[in-house]
């Protein structure tokens, strides 16, 4: 019963780990929108929700020549990706893309 009941407490330690990186950065991003009457950058909202999110913050990670971390859509393949939900196909309503960085 012991080892039993000892499962269980580690049963309530497990956590889910998101089958696509890219669609918890969207959403991830979307509750980072909620509520805000400003814009904001692309860039700026990934990097706050890789602040809060251990996972998308390791999925993004890419490192340019010089050693520091890429956050650039053009050179970030993955950033790109994310990037590429908000700017491609069907998008969400709530959202309004004043500018788009190429």
């Amino acid at each position: 019963m012991k080892f039993y009941k000892k499962q269980l407490e580690c049963f309530d330690q497990i956590v889910d780990i998101p089958s696509d990186p890219r669609s918890l950065a969207y959403q991830e991003i979307i509750k980072k929108l909620t509520g805000e009457k400003f814009s904001s950058e692309f860039i700026e909202l990934l990097q706050a929700v890789c602040k809060d999110n251990v996972y998308v913050d390791h999925y993004t990670m890419k490192y340019n020549e010089e050693g520091k971390r890429d956050w650039s859509i053009g050179t970030n393949r993955k950033i790109r990706d994310i990037h590429d939900k908000f700017t491609k196909g069907s998008r969400d309503k709530r959202i309004l893309i004043r500018a788009r960085h190429t």
